[in-house]
């Protein structure tokens, strides 16, 4: 199956960095992912654009002549270990800052827990739709999983849809994802007609659940293995029923258990970067050849994302002298606007988001997502 193939790679990858010095001609970012957890598909997607981008770095002499250490744990999807990891590799590592992490409340939970302001730390381009309250050294590069239930909103009602029923997952992502999608629909005077947290080990009963109030469509905000099976039961109920899916899905593990393109056709997901398939885009391009290059791996849109995210946090440093948390996160503040090959990274005003990019991608009849 497609998200365990990386897996030797991601296990090897995996054996201990050493400890970097700051200014030692190592500058070292940490990141903390799902790789193994309820979204660990999307998550080995982000994680793996994001290496192939540092590792592109170090093969052109690093930044400014720093090699980058980029050293990496999985807290499966866990809050608690989201913490108690990033405690783990700052004291072990020293790292001058912290990246793409995924969820919102393990995000939430280093901030609470004073780490970031403590150290001096940034921690830029989380795969997370919700911003933390606790902390404003969190740099966010997508849009907000706000602004993806909106233009979903806007979208059925373009339809005339309005009886929507919400399938969220019991996770961290699902859950911020069932509340911005019920608070889109408040915001336009709707209410769903059924919200559902995803039950695992019985699909069919939630698809039944959701069958029975008669929704116009369903949008889907649970890990994607989980909207895989729930697709397949509904559709067995209703097979015209629309699906929309927030961005977290992982669109090639999702096509590959729905077991043909036909299942998955007409199923529509928010992206928040350009298609990684699409060559008018230069950061897609770019990002294709990088992967060819340094992982022998089809792309992605969460692996896009990585790449992004690591590409602006790269050239941010380039700005910074040393690898001091400090300085590099003033250098970090001062990069507000940089165009990084058609995606434009721009913090206007107070906004703690550099990007509102936001579209939204349909699965055809061969199984490509088209825009």
């Amino acid at each position: 199956m497609r998200f365990a193939i990386p897996l030797f790679a991601l296990l090897a990858s995996m054996l201990p960095a050493q400890p970097a010095q700051a200014d030692s001609g190592i500058i070292t970012i940490a990141q903390v992912v799902d790789l193994s957890g309820p979204n660990g598909d999307t998550g080995k997607d982000f994680w793996t654009g994001a290496k192939v981008y540092f590792d592109s770095v170090n093969a052109k002499g690093g930044i400014n002549g720093r090699r980058i250490n980029h050293v990496f744990r999985d807290d499966q999807g866990q809050p608690a270990q989201t913490l108690a990891l990033t405690r783990q590799l700052v004291q072990e590592y020293r790292p001058a800052v912290l990246f793409g992490y995924m969820g919102a409340e393990g995000i939430e939970a280093v901030a609470k827990d004073g780490l970031l302001a403590r150290d001096n730390l940034a921690l830029v381009g989380p795969y997370a739709g919700v911003d933390s309250q606790a902390d404003s050294n969190v740099v966010y590069l997508r849009a907000s999983q706000a602004d993806e239930a909106r233009k979903i909103v806007r979208q059925t009602r373009g339809l005339g849809l309005d009886r929507l029923a919400i399938y969220h997952g019991s996770d961290d992502l699902g859950r911020s994802g069932g509340q911005s999608l019920a608070a889109a629909l408040a915001e336009a005077g709707l209410r769903p007609v059924a919200n559902v947290a995803d039950i695992r080990s019985n699909s069919a009963a939630v698809a039944q659940q959701i069958f029975k109030t008669q929704p116009q469509a369903v949008v889907l905000a649970a890990p994607t293995i989980a909207s895989a099976n729930f697709i397949r039961e509904y559709r067995k109920l209703s097979p015209g029923t629309q699906f929309f899916a927030l961005s977290s899905i992982n669109h090639q593990t999702l096509l590959e258990f729905l077991g043909s393109p036909k299942a998955a056709q007409g199923v529509a997901v928010t992206t928040l970067a350009p298609s990684p398939f699409n060559p008018v885009s230069p950061i897609a391009r770019e990002h294709v050849r990088a992967m060819k290059t340094y992982r022998d791996e089809a792309p992605s849109y969460a692996s896009l994302e990585g790449y992004i995210a690591a590409k602006y946090l790269v050239d941010a440093l380039k700005n910074s002298k040393s690898s001091d948390p400090a300085t590099v996160s003033h250098a970090i503040a001062a990069t507000r606007k940089l165009d990084l090959g058609g995606y434009l990274v721009e913090f206007n005003g107070n906004s703690r988001r550099g990007s509102r990019y936001i579209d939204l991608a349909v699965f055809t009849g061969s199984g490509t997502l088209t825009n």
